[in-house]
């Protein structure tokens, strides 16, 4: 008896449970250099799964379409299709009017300084803390996001107001 076929006795379903159980024991037993070693790892398994996604879904798409047979069929599953459709832009989407949290960083020739805010539709408030020999200076920028990029206005905390524009990147 091979390795492989004692491998494929075993359900699936205890082999991912395996798999996972192995996964947070290496993880814990390498702690933070785990990423080093098992990062390419990672990298690489999301990237094969996004590779596979799509010819995936065109093929069960097509086979789905191919099994049809008459009109009331393909309303059917046409209806059931939308409906899949309107389902997980819901799940994806159920936030939609509750704020969403902002993280990132600025980048200039004086260094990175980090940023937070929230984006509530197409508003955007970010509020950040820049380094300046006299110490600390709060700003706060709100804008609204369209088509073409995000405008509006900065607060400089003790100096005033300020009008900003940002493009998006073509």
């Amino acid at each position: 008896m091979s390795l492989i076929a004692a491998w494929l006795r075993i359900p699936f379903w205890q082999r991912v449970l395996a798999g996972f159980v192995l996964g947070a024991l290496a993880g814990w037993a390498f702690g933070p250099s785990a990423e080093t070693w098992f990062g390419p790892l990672g990298t690489l398994y999301v990237t094969l799964i996004k590779m596979i996604a799509v010819p995936l879904v065109f093929f069960a798409v097509m086979n789905a379409v191919a099994s049809l047979h008459g009109q009331k069929s393909m309303a059917l599953l046409g209806g059931r299709t939308f409906l899949w459709f309107a389902v997980t832009a819901a799940l994806a989407f159920g936030h939609t009017g509750a704020e969403g949290k902002v993280t990132g960083t600025i980048s200039s020739q004086t260094g990175e300084t980090a940023v937070t805010g929230v984006m509530a539709g197409s508003a955007l408030k970010l509020d950040f803390n820049v380094e300046t020999p006299q110490g600390q200076i709060a700003i706060t920028m709100t804008g609204e996001l369209s088509a073409t990029g995000i405008a509006g206005k900065a607060t400089i905390v003790g100096l005033g107001d300020a009008d900003w524009t940002a493009t998006r990147a073509k």
